[in-house]
């Protein structure tokens, strides 16, 4: 049952990114495929410091196109990686991370926010911001 159910959510995933890229212009997809490549290298030097293995991908509902080529979505969401990675620095954090936090997402929004529920760590990125890795430690150290 519950291979079926996961099948299902799969397909599901796999249904509306097929519908999502089939409305977007080749160079957004680039675009997005572009910074996705690059987070794959944020990904894994945040899973190796804080020793755990959960997914890290980008949420592209919401994204504003009108802006994908004018920032970096990379590095935005590897300012909430990097947070996670200053938490990881010593044992008691790393033991936090490890044990609460079971996937990341970086997504988009009208604000910047953050939210850790379920074991899912979600960051909303919105443009222009600063001091986005301080603005996610913050919450990490009162959250987790």
């Amino acid at each position: 049952m519950k291979i079926a159910r996961c099948a299902v959510s799969a397909m599901i995933v796999a249904a509306f990114a097929v519908a999502t890229a089939d409305a977007q212009s080749l160079k957004v997809r680039e675009r997005m495929l572009d910074q996705e490549q690059e987070l794959i290298h944020d990904a894994k030097s945040t899973q190796r410091e804080c020793e755990a293995n959960f997914p890290i991908a980008f949420d592209w509902t919401g994204a504003p196109e009108d802006k994908l080529a004018s920032f970096s979505q990379e590095a935005y969401c590897d300012a909430a990686l990097m947070a996670l990675r200053r938490v990881c620095v010593d044992k008691l954090g790393k033991k936090a991370v490890q044990d609460k936090v079971k996937k990341v997402t970086c997504g988009f929004g009208a604000e910047r926010a953050v939210s850790l529920k379920d074991g899912a760590l979600e960051y909303k990125m919105s443009y222009p911001s600063t001091d986005n890795a301080d603005f996610v430690y913050k919450y990490l150290e009162n959250n987790l």
